[in-house]
């Protein structure tokens, strides 16, 4: 190697070129090296945030209140559905007993 006189090496860099390389080439090993460290780090804090288990809610008093939007219980529907089963109910009612009254 050449000395800090400014002698070219054997790749015509001075020795103060190369010492710069060689500083340059540790920081980035040492950036490279801290980069990967982080990035497991949010990894493995990652994995333990998405398996942390939820909260189990043993007493439903405590559960929180969730409305939900159901659909009326009584539609026109179900009430004409209702009515014509009442009416016919009522009318097989009416005819059993004037048949059974006529013997």
């Amino acid at each position: 190697m050449a000395e800090d006189d400014g002698t070219k090496s054997n790749h015509g860099m001075s020795a103060e070129e190369l010492q710069k390389m060689k500083e340059a080439r540790e920081k980035a090993k040492s950036v490279s090296v801290m980069g990967k460290l982080k990035e497991e780090t949010i990894k493995k804090t990652a994995d333990k945030v998405q398996t942390k288990p939820k909260h189990i809610i043993a007493y439903p008093e405590f559960a929180p209140v969730i409305k939900a939007n159901r659909p009326p219980l009584v539609t026109w529907r179900r009430f004409l559905l209702a009515l014509y089963l009442s009416a016919g109910a009522t009318a097989t009612m009416y005819i059993l007993t004037k048949v059974s009254h006529q013997h």
